[in-house]
């Protein structure tokens, strides 16, 4: 089974990445890690990968497995610095 997840999960809003001034961030790269291999130091091999759009809202919805832990990983260069949310479906 696999659980919807983008900027709405698992409530409205909480992983739309957004500046120090809190104003939606365009084009971040949205990368999804396992949680197990994000913590091992493994940033080259994502699970998905997606980007924001104006409002700062994921382009792409992603399938991930139910019942596992993950860390989304948000960056772009000059306007936040990278940074991950933990979350589990």
């Amino acid at each position: 089974m696999t659980v919807p997840v983008n900027h709405d999960y698992p409530h409205p809003g909480v992983l739309r990445p957004v500046s120090g001034s809190n104003q939606p961030i365009e084009g971040a790269e949205v990368r999804i890690f396992t949680l197990v291999n994000y913590l091992a130091g493994d940033y080259e091999t994502p699970y998905a990968e997606t980007t924001t759009d104006a409002d700062g809202n994921w382009v792409d919805t992603v399938d991930l497995p139910d019942a596992m832990s993950w860390a989304v990983h948000f960056q772009k260069l000059e306007e936040m610095a990278p940074t991950h949310v933990e979350i589990t479906t």
